[in-house]
């Protein structure tokens, strides 16, 4: 049995110990009496990614894994050298428009006067040609002098317009300039404690590089796991003591929660030394579990969307995280949840698979309700987190079996499965290898290989390459696809836009909103205006040349250039003319097609 202690400690007292996904419990009484049972169990907390608002070298990033932080505290900063240089060079431009502003204004009144002077003249010579005093000749020297001057007087005027909108463009890159320097400083957004460090100090990173990912601490719940023979011992509203193995510091709460079943865990204490009595008992033959084959022959095709989502939200506090989402996965499909860190995918998953409880909305699988039914969907349903949650002293066939006998998989049905996971997986040379001593991408097999060791309908899965390597992505989505096509429904989130397009349906999900959803290629079409790609060695000072300015209808920096839209009436020869002059050596202004990153970008400063 599941309950959860909220803690009452402050935020900055709490050690990062406490974060580790496993960890063993010890309870005490606030009658002072120590328990004598030890349980494990694991914290659970919201988390944060901290990413990078500015390109540049990280210089500096002074916190480490396990450092407390306070909302709005200074963390670091990325080196604004670059910046620094530009927006004096952009000054000292302002300096030499000002000045040339101002000569050109006593240019524009010198030759005012003069043409003032040029049509008096004219006029009395007129007069006087009239009366018969003065020659033709004279009067049409006149007149041309006037013209000459008019002509003069509207080429210092249109000098004087010119470098008036070089001088508002070049104070508006002063402004861009500003914030990008604003966006160098690297802030805590709230109260919490730092799990991860991804970078250090003179590292380049660009706009949007995970930078830390911070517990958000405010609403710390632990939860421990209960023998049935204990509940009893257990209350709503009780105070307890709660001790972390290698932690000193207990920490004092109440028990706010107490979960109707236990569908997850083993009716029996879980020390370290039963679970490994578990995992090692020799095999005596078929093991006997009415509760599975009546669920397993419970299962059948029905011709429905397996996950419903209608017009879910889920706000934390005075942040509403998710906006009235709406959509729904078909059988046997992929189905991606597309965004950046913080736009709500996360929450979203986890009241799919009932770990959250929402606001509103409602949430459906196979036709139930999630809130009304959760242990269906629990025993039907696969969920992997973010971040890496097996037993890292655990080997890789262990871990496995473990897992099966957690959801009482039969001795030899769960043999069949194991011989199933590891061809797909690749991981059968490594049975005998700890958790702790794979690479990022085996343990992400290894997690999707126990989660499918129940066999479930539906997998839901939370961005589980980030920090992957490459092959080991590609081959990760290789095992994603054909799961699709046994007939396994697939709900992924991911940041990276290669990979929505493995997806048979995306929805682009931004501050708790879906911006968008339909097949990719679909998506990529709504782009609707013609699109060039700036190629040059220097694309931040094209983006910075043209952002904002007359030739620019929008512009978004990428790896090999500038994406750029152009403004009504504005050719591509002009704009490659217009970036020459200010500088920026351009290899090829080209037409590409508009991809998914494109839209998604468009969507989001709409």
């Amino acid at each position: 049995m599941k309950i959860s202690l909220r803690s009452v400690v402050p935020t900055a007292a709490v050690p990062a110990a406490i974060l580790l996904a496993a960890v063993a419990l010890g309870v005490s009484s606030c009658a002072g009496k120590q328990d004598p049972f030890a349980y494990t169990g694991r914290t659970d907390v919201d988390t944060v990614t901290i990413s990078a608002q500015a390109a540049g070298v990280l210089e500096s990033l002074t916190v480490k894994e396990g450092d407390p932080l306070r909302k709005d505290e200074a963390l670091g900063s990325i080196d604004t050298d670059r910046l620094q240089a530009q927006r004096q060079q952009q000054e000292a431009q302002i300096g030499e428009l000002e000045a040339k502003r101002i000569a050109a204004e006593a240019q524009i009144q010198q030759a005012d006067a003069q043409l003032d002077l040029s049509r008096d003249t004219l006029a009395k010579t007129e007069k006087v040609l009239a009366e018969g005093g003065a020659t033709r000749q004279r009067r049409d020297e006149l007149a041309t002098e006037t013209q000459v001057g008019e002509k003069n007087l509207a080429a210092l005027q249109a000098n004087f317009k010119m470098l008036a909108a070089q001088e508002d463009e070049i104070r508006a890159g002063i402004r861009i300039t500003d914030i990008a320097i604003r966006d160098a400083r690297i802030v805590s957004p709230l109260d919490g404690v730092v799990l991860d460090k991804f970078h250090y100090q003179g590292e380049l990173v660009a706009v949007g590089t995970p930078l830390l990912e911070v517990a958000d601490l405010s609403e710390l719940t632990v939860e421990i796991y209960v023998p049935l023979d204990r509940l009893g011992s257990i209350a709503l509203g009780a105070k307890a003591t709660v001790t972390v193995d290698g932690v000193k510091e207990a920490m004092a709460g109440t028990v706010s929660w107490i979960s109707s079943e236990a569908e997850f865990t083993p009716k029996t204490i879980l020390t370290e030394e039963t679970r490994d009595s578990r995992l090692r008992r020799e095999d005596q033959g078929p093991q006997s579990s009415g509760d599975t084959e009546d669920r397993d022959a419970g299962r059948r095709e029905v011709l429905m969307d397996p996950i419903e989502v209608l017009s879910l939200r889920k706000s934390y506090r005075k942040v509403e995280a998710v906006r009235g989402v709406s959509f729904k996965v078909g059988k046997g499909s992929i189905f991606g949840l597309i965004g950046p860190d913080g736009g709500g995918k996360t929450t979203i998953m986890r009241s799919i698979v009932s770990l959250l409880t929402v606001d509103s909305g409602e949430i459906r699988f196979m036709g139930r309700r999630v809130d009304e039914d959760p242990s269906y969907v629990r025993s039907h349903v696969g969920y992997m987190p973010q971040r890496f949650s097996l037993y890292q002293d655990l080997t890789v066939e262990e871990n496995l079996s473990f897992f099966g006998d957690l959801f009482a998989v039969p001795r030899r049905e769960l043999e069949r499965r194991l011989e199933r996971l590891y061809a797909f997986s690749g991981l059968a040379p490594f049975k005998a290898r700890r958790a702790a001593a794979l690479s990022g991408g085996m343990k992400q097999k290894l997690a999707l290989s126990c989660m499918l060791v129940h066999a479930p309908e539906a997998i839901v899965l939370d961005e589980p390459t980030f920090g992957v390597d490459p092959v080991s992505r590609s081959e990760f989505w290789a095992i994603l696809a054909s799961l699709a096509r046994e007939g396994t429904t697939v709900l992924v989130s991911t940041a990276y836009m290669d990979e929505a397009l493995l997806c048979d349906r995306v929805a682009l999900v931004y501050k708790g909103e879906i911006l968008a959803e339909d097949f990719p290629a679909s998506l990529s079409a709504r782009y609707a205006e013609p699109l060039f790609l700036a190629e040059t060695d220097f694309p931040h000072r094209a983006y910075d040349a043209i952002l904002g300015t007359r030739i620019c209808g929008s512009c978004e920096l990428f790896g090999e250039g500038v994406h750029l839209s152009l403004a009504p009436g504005v050719g591509p020869d002009e704009a490659a003319s217009f970036l020459r002059e200010r500088g920026v050596e351009l290899r090829a202004l080209r037409p590409i097609e508009p991809g998914l990153e494109d839209l998604f970008l468009r969507l989001m400063k709409e």
